[in-house]
């Protein structure tokens, strides 16, 4: 799919995979509301596999199964691991973090604790400190 970006989300991409191919598995774009994360998101998500993207609400998750990725709240992902399923979709190749600054919540720890070695992580968030 061939998407017109923005000047600053080349920039973004560009950076992001950088790091990516210098082995850096987890990265955090950081971009104020409305720069278009989900942009970024589709865009970087080309050329993997299995992509999924974790957000907080199921609403969100239903429009970034339409938009970007596969999508997965981080409460559904909970629920399976405590019935000792794995991810909803297979192992994921990328995991995009949707509003990744309350990553550091006990609820979100178990989502990082399902991430293998290798995976990339991508966290987006306009606010990266709480």
């Amino acid at each position: 799919m061939t998407r017109v970006l923005r000047p600053y989300q080349q920039s973004i991409i560009g950076q992001i995979r950088t790091l990516w191919e210098r082995g850096v598995d987890r990265v955090i774009a950081v971009a104020p509301t409305g720069s278009g994360k989900s942009v970024l998101a589709a865009e970087l998500s080309e050329g993997f596999k299995n992509p999924l993207s974790v957000c907080h609400v199921r609403i969100l998750a239903e429009q970034l199964n339409q938009t970007v990725c596969r999508a997965a709240t981080w409460q559904g992902l909970r629920q399976r691991q405590e019935r000792g399923e794995g991810w909803p979709y297979g192992t994921p190749d990328l995991l995009v973090v949707d509003e990744v600054h309350v990553g550091d919540s006990p609820d979100w720890q178990h989502v990082f604790e399902m991430v293998e070695p290798g995976t990339k992580v991508l966290g987006l968030t306009a606010t990266p400190w709480r």
